[in-house]
Formats: structure tokens, C-alpha cells, sequence
């Protein structure tokens, strides 16, 4: 891509909130094929693709057609405009909703409380030069005893909700990083079957936003155990994107600036603060709510 952005404070915010710059929708242009005079017959054409899918209408829980074009956006940018990809994508995401209630909306964001102050997961507030959003987990924050895997996969959920609903993200993308120091066999115990099954359904598409890098640092033997488990849940395209650095943190500030990370991950921005986007999962908490309620109506 021509374009890089500064490294920035970007405010948490909906897609009814924010408005793009002429830089940014050249962005959009460039890397998923945004066009704005083709963005309302794309819209007409999404719908009528979702309404024609049979597997589709019977795991809807609301009719695209009374959804509002925001949403439709979502799934587009999502699918690089694309009109077959994006109602598999908007298909795949009702799948994961209606086959893992409990990891998706298990609970609200205001009864994770044991869990937010642990900081095992956050989406940083400044993005990167390529205007993604950095989203961190933590083994090391997650106490087995006191945590849960479902509050762990539940937050997940929430903060992804979060970062699909901003315009910006629906079309940079998200990198994530796994910070696996201090992973032991408590932890890989809590990973069954079930698990294991969403975490690769929530990643191979599952969820509407581009996940454009995922880096693994400080890994060891035994993740490499749970890695060869979740691979077969995982498609070729998301595995492509893995990239594990051992203990070596210089070859992920080759990919994410020093400037944006907490000083566990060799950074400068000192500790790990998750409140902003707590703050904003909180914000959002209604509308979750009302979303996850729609798949047991």
C-alpha cells in the first residue's frame, strides 16, 4: 500500500459516527476495492444474494432486507466487496452465533468484571501505519482459577463486536498478537474440542473483520501442541498468516512499531491498559445484548 498513517489516538467509535477522509477512502479503494459510486448497488445486490440463500433464511434471525446499510457495509468491506464472499461471510458468522451461544454471549461486557482487571486481552487506542487496530492477548494475565475459558472466549467476542462496528477497522483490519509466556498445562487444559472448534470458526471468517496478521511471541513446546490441535479447525488462508517469533521480540517490532507496545512485549508504551476498549464494550452493551437475544427468539 502507498498510504501510511501516523501512529495515532483513534477514539473507539461506530460506523455511524465516523466519517472518512479523502485519504482514507483512497485507502479503502486501494486495499479492498471500495467504490463510492458502486456502494449503494452493491448494497442492492448483497440483499438480494442473502435473501436468495436457502441455508441462509433458516438461521437468520432478522431478514437482510430490514437491516440497515451499515450493516450490510460491514459484511462487504468485510468480503472485499465481493457479493459471494460476503454473504458467506454474513452465513458464517450466524453459524458461529447460533452454534456457540455461550462463547459469543455468554455474559455482558458489566459481568466480566473478574476478568477485565486481569488484562489478559485489549484492543490498543492508537493503530498502526497501516491504520489497523493491535489487538493483545495475554496467557500470562489469565488465572485458570479465578477465569474461565468461556469469560476468556466470551471477551473476545465483545471486543471484536467493538472493532467491527468502526469504519476504519472494516477496512485495515486488525493484527493480533498472542503473547504466550507464562501458558502452562492449566491453560491447555481448559482448551477441549468445543473450544478449539470456535477459536478456528472465529478466525477462518467467523466474524467480520479482516484479520491481516497474527503474531505469536514467546511461544514453547506445548503451544505448538495446542497449534497442531486448532490447525485442522483453521483454513489454509488464516494458518498463511501466522507468523511465530519465539522469544525474539525484535522480529515483531519488524511488523509492529516499538511505539505501540506495552512494555511485556518489548514496547514503549508502558503497561498494558485495556480500559478504553472495556470502556466501549460497556458502551455497546445493549446492543450485544439485543444482537445475541435475536438467536434465541
Amino acid at each position: 500500500m502507498s498510504i501510511k498513517f501516523p501512529v495515532e489516538v483513534d477514539q473507539f467509535k461506530s460506523d455511524d459516527d465516523d466519517e472518512l477522509d479523502n485519504e482514507w477512502k483512497k485507502f479503502a479503494e486501494e486495499l479492498i476495492g471500495e467504490k463510492k459510486e458502486l456502494i449503494e448497488k452493491k448494497i442492492v445486490e448483497f440483499r438480494a444474494a442473502a435473501a436468495e440463500n436457502h441455508e441462509l433464511r433458516e438461521i437468520s434471525p432478522v431478514n437482510v432486507n430490514d437491516q440497515n446499510e451499515q450493516f450490510c457495509i460491514r459484511y462487504l468491506r468485510a468480503g472485499s466487496w465481493s457479493i459471494p464472499e460476503s454473504v458467506s461471510l454474513l452465513l458464517s458468522h450466524y453459524k458461529l452465533c447460533r452454534t456457540y451461544p455461550k462463547f459469543m454471549f455468554g455474559k455482558p461486557a458489566s459481568q466480566l468484571q473478574n476478568l477485565w482487571p486481569a488484562r489478559t486481552q485489549c484492543s490498543l487506542l492508537r493503530r498502526d501505519t497501516n491504520g489497523r487496530r493491535i489487538y493483545i492477548m495475554s496467557f500470562s494475565q489469565w488465572n485458570t482459577e479465578t477465569i474461565s475459558v468461556d469469560d476468556i472466549l466470551n471477551a473476545m467476542a465483545i471486543l471484536f463486536d467493538v472493532m467491527m462496528q468502526e469504519v476504519k477497522t472494516q477496512i485495515s483490519g486488525i493484527t493480533l498478537i498472542y503473547d504466550i509466556k507464562g501458558f502452562g498445562t492449566n491453560h491447555f487444559r481448559q482448551f477441549g474440542r468445543d473450544e478449539m472448534k470456535f477459536m478456528g470458526a472465529f478466525r477462518s471468517g467467523g466474524v467480520p473483520v479482516n484479520v491481516r496478521q497474527i503474531h505469536v511471541v514467546n511461544n514453547h513446546k506445548l503451544i505448538n501442541v495446542l497449534y497442531s490441535l486448532l490447525k485442522p479447525f483453521v483454513s489454509k488462508e488464516v494458518q498463511e498468516k501466522v507468523l511465530f517469533h519465539g522469544s525474539d521480540l525484535t522480529e515483531l517490532h519488524k511488523y509492529v512499531p516499538r511505539v505501540l507496545l506495552p512494555e511485556s512485549l518489548g514496547g514503549e508504551a508502558g503497561e498494558l491498559d485495556n480500559s478504553d476498549c472495556v470502556k466501549a464494550a460497556m458502551e455497546r452493551e445493549f446492543e450485544y445484548k439485543k444482537f445475541g437475544a435475536s438467536f434465541s427468539e
